[in-house]
């Protein structure tokens, strides 16, 4: 019987900053992050279905699950469990999530297929920043199954037009109950350590804007926001910086 595709909702994430880590850690150091950040199981902090699969090369997962609604929601929630578990390293993961074809043998190690395509295409030309994005066949289906406000819950939509995946949405406390301060020193020290990086600097940035809407909106009643010493570096006015959350 000759090889058939199968349609499946499929995830491309992309571990951003690899090369530093290369150059900056031994190589089992090295094996021993990539190998728990591929390790499904724990990154995703529950049970997984029989029917997800993945497939970790280099500093890329690629992970795939039935081509349904509930399908893809299990996809988005690993892939989201998955940023949170690299964020926790001080890595940053960029992705695209679509839904289409593809045929994988793990047994000989072979993937292809239009989805695999499309997905590392999502990840690797329009995604950009730190985030997870979803092809318009992806959103569509979610949004023909579920409500509004429960896509809001777990989906936001940047100004660019896309739809990415909402890491830090309301269910976030079950695992990390103080999350704002688990990854708002995380996020400060990669700014630092990318301050003479634009390429690296301007994607940080995007995520810390990203993390301070999060918080603001969680906390605007009783946690205010101070102005942070940290300036692009673009040729802006000194009284233009990045804003991140102060605890007193």
């Amino acid at each position: 019987m000759g090889r058939i595709y199968q349609e499946r909702s499929c995830a491309f994430v992309d571990f951003l900053g690899f090369k530093e880590l290369v150059r900056n850690k031994n190589p089992e150091d090295i094996y021993k992050i990539i190998w728990e950040l591929s390790d499904l199981n724990k990154a995703g902090r529950e049970h997984l279905s029989e029917d997800m699969k993945h497939q970790a090369f280099s500093d890329n997962i690629f992970i795939n699950t039935p081509a349904t609604s509930e399908g893809l929601m299990e996809l988005i929630g690993q892939v989201r469990w998955l940023a949170l578990t690299a964020l926790e390293k001080g890595a940053f993961i960029r992705g695209g999530v679509t839904i289409g074809n593809i045929s994988q043998n793990k047994q000989n190690n072979i993937l292809f297929g239009p989805a695999l395509i499309e997905a590392y295409e999502l990840e690797s030309k329009t995604a950009l920043y730190p985030r997870i994005i979803l092809s318009k066949t992806a959103f569509s289906l979610l949004e023909s199954t579920y409500d509004s406000d429960f896509l809001k819950q777990q989906l936001c939509q940047s100004q660019d037009g896309v739809w990415y995946i909402h890491l830090f949405y309301n269910s976030i406390k079950d695992v990390y109950r103080d999350w704002e301060k688990t990854f708002k020193p995380i996020i400060e020290q990669a700014l630092n350590d990318n301050i003479d990086n634009p390429t690296i600097y301007k994607k940080i940035r995007w995520f810390a804007e990203y993390y301070n809407t999060t918080v603001e909106q969680e906390h605007a009643s009783t946690i205010g926001l101070s102005v942070s010493a940290i300036k692009t570096l673009e040729m802006l006015p000194n009284d233009i910086t990045i804003k991140l959350p102060y605890w007193p």
